[in-house]
């Protein structure tokens, strides 16, 4: 709950003070969807998995008049490795020479299975590429939830502008 409180001496228009804060206030909601997007847009590219950076840069946010969103880029790959960490990825074995990336990844890593040399494990302990956890190794929802719990702090900086710049 947001309490706010005025004081005015005798010289103010209590008429006109009320509209132009009923104004102020429906124009602040630019204002206030422009910063939740924001936290939320930095806060999911903070909790992002991070091996060389690509989903991390690729996770973007629009802002348009009275709403913003946060996605990750167009580029199926990318949305594909967003998708797996985000819901989790069920174990299975992968050819080295049809995913190059996920090659890349291993030979990188050091990583060569004792018995199938030729094959990648995906999804399981050690490749961090996702867990077989239904919830996966989430970064959007965490962030999504840690900046529903921050607007009312949000709003309240919003609204002691919109006071702040209000005249009666």
């Amino acid at each position: 709950m947001i309490r706010i409180t005025a004081t005015m001496d005798g010289k103010a228009d209590l008429t006109k003070f009320v509209h132009n804060l009923k104004t102020n206030i429906r124009r602040s909601q630019t204002r206030l969807a422009h910063d939740v997007t924001s936290v939320a847009w930095h806060r999911a590219k903070a909790n992002a998995p991070v091996w060389r950076g690509e989903l991390k840069n690729s996770i973007y946010a629009k802002f348009f008049k009275k709403k913003g969103e946060v996605f990750v880029s167009e580029d199926w790959l990318i949305q594909a490795k967003a998708r797996a960490n985000e819901f989790g990825v069920t174990p299975h074995y992968v050819d080295r020479d049809e995913y190059p990336e996920i090659d890349a990844w291993a030979s990188e890593k050091g990583y060569v299975h004792r018995t199938k040399p030729n094959k990648v494990f995906v999804g399981g302990r050690g490749t961090r590429l996702g867990k077989p956890k239904p919830q996966g190794n989430q970064f959007f929802q965490p962030s999504f939830i840690e900046t529903q719990k921050q607007i009312p702090m949000i709003m309240a900086k919003v609204i002691a502008r919109v006071m702040k710049h209000t005249r009666g």
